[in-house]
């Protein structure tokens, strides 16, 4: 089953929230939500596209054609250069950051940008959701017989 980054997300906000209250002695209440999202949100957002990609975790912003995408791609394409692309995708890097390192360290260049049209990190640039919590599923998260 799919889960939604715009649900699972208010369980990592509330514990931020929660972490934070107690560091402070009282309840931060929505300014503590605020933080989370403005500090964690596109981290979160690229975590969860690179479980997806990795086959670890199917999340529903996500195409389903691109769930275990790492393991199709290493059938074709060079493992070291796919290793390479993923350890600093996990470091945050962005894709221009990833052509321009490229470069420095004389990969193929036609693969690597092949590679990173095929994982499309920037899938994971996801608007945050209305600061409330969710009251009902949001659209495309259930689905018949669930």
């Amino acid at each position: 089953m799919d889960v939604s980054l715009y649900v699972e997300c208010w369980q990592e906000a509330a514990r931020h929230k929660w972490i934070e209250s107690q560091h402070r002695g009282h309840d931060l209440g929505e300014e503590a939500l605020v933080d989370w999202f403005r500090r964690y949100w596109p981290l979160y957002c690229r975590v969860a596209r690179l479980e997806h990609l990795a086959g670890r975790r199917r999340w529903a912003e996500f195409p389903d054609t691109d769930f275990n995408l790492l393991n199709r791609l290493a059938e074709t394409e060079d493992q070291a250069t796919i290793e390479w692309i993923i350890e600093r995708a996990w470091q945050g890097h962005e894709n221009l950051n990833l052509i321009d390192n490229a470069r420095e360290f004389e990969l193929p260049m036609d693969r690597v940008i092949h590679i990173l049209t095929q994982l499309h990190l920037n899938l994971a640039q996801l608007e945050p959701p209305p600061l409330s919590p969710p009251q009902f599923a949001p659209p495309r998260t259930l689905r018949p017989g669930n």
